[in-house]
């Protein structure tokens, strides 16, 4: 069986502001982190040791909790100075390295801006929980991310992130899930794309924001879609999006998740098989 973890991270700003695009920071943060205390493991996954870009699929996300922020033109300022950072991973390889990589990184002030840092103060280990059902209602934590390569394979125009209500949304959030699951050792290709042409995704209670976003050295703005949504699936492909996230950016810090609602007489099942 995989094991998951979950991580609650509460970091302190020096100022109570933030950059529109905070996410690159806590990013830049955790790869610092691993780069520093997990150097072969970060080799492996970002980089290799001459330099060259690694693109391998992470199997982890992350989401930034803001105390009551108003945006303005260039920054976000907030009612205080903490922000949680919530971390969650499908691999137990990626949470050791995490956990063991963030408590060195402890107490210690890391630059944002020239006049603002932010510095780690708690790392708390949150509830696990394996999704063994075939329907679940999940609510966002951080917004999800749809796109879509041109045919060349290039992802660089605004217009290559989709809101909920764009036609092909759907069959396009597969597509990036179908790319997600890729780390996958457990399945055959054949097995998960069958089970993902199977899957049916129901947009309960969503709304499309522009985020401020920093991307292949170019700082713009893409759409993300938050809110509630019903996905019925095979048991496996539920609990990876529960535990790594749904969407592309996963790894930036989008398409975090948490379990809202599921199938309660499939539960029931499933204890009363002993399957608990």
């Amino acid at each position: 069986m995989v094991k998951i973890v979950r991580f609650k991270l509460t970091f302190k700003l020096k100022k109570e502001e933030i950059p529109l695009d905070y996410r690159r920071y806590f990013l830049f943060f955790l790869k610092t982190a691993l780069k520093e205390e997990a150097k072969e493991f970060y080799y492996e996954n970002y980089e290799s040791f001459n330099g060259n870009k690694i693109n391998r699929v992470k199997p982890f996300t992350f989401s930034l909790l803001l105390n009551n922020p108003k945006f303005l033109e260039d920054k976000i300022i907030l009612d205080n100075s903490n922000v949680i950072f919530n971390f969650s991973c499908y691999e137990y390889e990626w949470g050791i390295n995490f956990y063991n990589s963030m408590t060195k990184m402890l107490n210690k002030p890391f630059d944002i801006t020239k006049d603002n840092t932010m510095t780690l103060e708690s790392i708390n280990m949150m509830k696990n929980r394996v999704v063994r059902t075939r329907t679940v209602v999940f609510k966002t934590m951080s917004p999800i991310i749809v796109r879509h390569h041109d045919k060349d394979g290039r992802n660089n125009a605004l217009n290559n992130h989709l809101s909920y209500s764009d036609e092909g949304f759907l069959k396009q959030l597969k597509v990036n899930i179908l790319e997600s699951l890729k780390c996958l050792n457990d399945f055959s290709e054949y097995e998960i794309s069958r089970d993902i042409e199977k899957m049916t995704i129901e947009m309960i209670r969503m709304k499309s924001v522009w985020i401020a976003h920093f991307t292949e050295r170019i700082k713009k703005r893409v759409i993300g879609n938050v809110g509630v949504l019903k996905i019925i699936a095979e048991p496996y492909i539920l609990d990876f999006l529960y535990k790594a996230g749904i969407g592309s950016r996963r790894s930036q810090g989008f398409g975090m998740v948490e379990i809202a609602v599921v199938d309660a007489k499939e539960e029931v099942k499933r204890i009363e098989r002993g399957q608990d």
